[in-house]
């Protein structure tokens, strides 16, 4: 849905909640949750961006990654970890 460009941060914040809540359907929803390994599970982030993929997500996601030390991850992981078993 290109609506854009957005002179304001409430401009696109109103636009994507009206995509999301009104443009995407449950299927939409799952493959935008499924689409991302879960935090902390460094293999599987290892796996998904090793092919230096010009996607702005992959790119976001690997200079996390490249940034993270393991402390870090480990910490992300236990925090995520406890949030699913909620």
């Amino acid at each position: 849905s290109a609506k854009g460009p957005f002179a304001t941060k409430e401009q696109v914040l109103r636009h994507s909640r009206h995509v999301w809540w009104n443009e995407c359907n449950v299927t939409d929803w799952f493959e935008a949750f499924t689409a991302h390994p879960r935090i902390g599970n460094v293999e599987d982030l290892k796996k998904k961006f090793s092919n230096n993929t010009k996607d702005l997500c992959s790119n976001e996601q690997s200079a996390a990654m490249e940034s993270s030390n393991a402390e870090i991850l480990s910490q992300l992981k236990e925090w995520n970890d406890k949030y699913y078993e909620k």
